[in-house]
């Protein structure tokens, strides 16, 4: 008997709807429009994509996700996939869910809206990074499950501090982020604030493991 893949019927709906939602601008939007993801705080345009770009880079990274989940769930020995499924399908289910709705957010802002995309998306992050804090201090030790780290950590009380302190790390760089999607207003602060608030509490992590070790 087959192990099911990790793309499931389910994973087929949002990309279903990445693809129309891309097929509908191209037949609504002119070719050389282009979409204002941000506006500066003097209501300006400062940020500009082009229609070509901006529906085809989300299908390709929701595809380019798809298929490396696919494979993997392939090439995975059974056993070890099993023991992985609970976590991997969710996580394929919130990638592809995020697409769509960036996806539609673009719809909407090459149809006349004035929404940020950079503002939306900082703010689903924001959600996912808060949600991801909550489960890693509730974590239990699992071969498949928890911070996939380069390093080792000895043993189950080293791992559960680790862990605490990666959860609260994500949670308040979710608080952070969201403070930033509301108040800032120019797109180089979230572009790189996103990037630190996904590793900072990586990080933390890996300086506790150090000092535990020392201790």
């Amino acid at each position: 008997m087959t192990t099911p893949s990790l793309v499931s019927r389910f994973h087929v709906l949002p990309l279903t709807f990445i693809f129309a939602f891309a097929a509908v601008a191209v037949v609504q939007l002119p070719a050389g429009e282009g979409l204002v993801m941000h506006w500066d705080m003097q209501g300006q345009p400062d940020w500009i994509w082009s229609r070509n770009i901006a529906f085809a880079l989300v299908p390709a990274f929701a595809v380019a996700v798809t298929a490396a989940f696919a494979i993997g769930g392939a090439i995975t020995p059974k056993n070890r996939l099993e023991m992985a499924r609970h976590v991997l399908e969710p996580a394929l289910t919130a990638i592809l869910s995020l697409c769509t709705a960036v996806q539609l957010g673009l719809l909407a802002l090459g149809l006349g809206s004035d929404l940020d995309i950079l503002r939306v998306v900082a703010g689903a992050v924001a959600v996912g990074l808060l949600f991801l804090g909550i489960l890693l201090r509730e974590a239990e030790r699992h071969t498949y499950a928890g911070l996939r780290l380069p390093w080792r950590i000895p043993d189950d009380r080293i791992w559960r501090r680790t862990h605490e302190i990666a959860g609260w790390g994500y949670i308040g760089a979710a608080i952070v982020l969201a403070g930033l999607t509301w108040l800032q207003s120019y797109p180089g602060t979230l572009v790189t604030a996103l990037p630190f608030a996904l590793f900072v509490p990586v990080l933390l992590a890996r300086l506790s493991l150090l000092g535990q070790k020392r201790a």
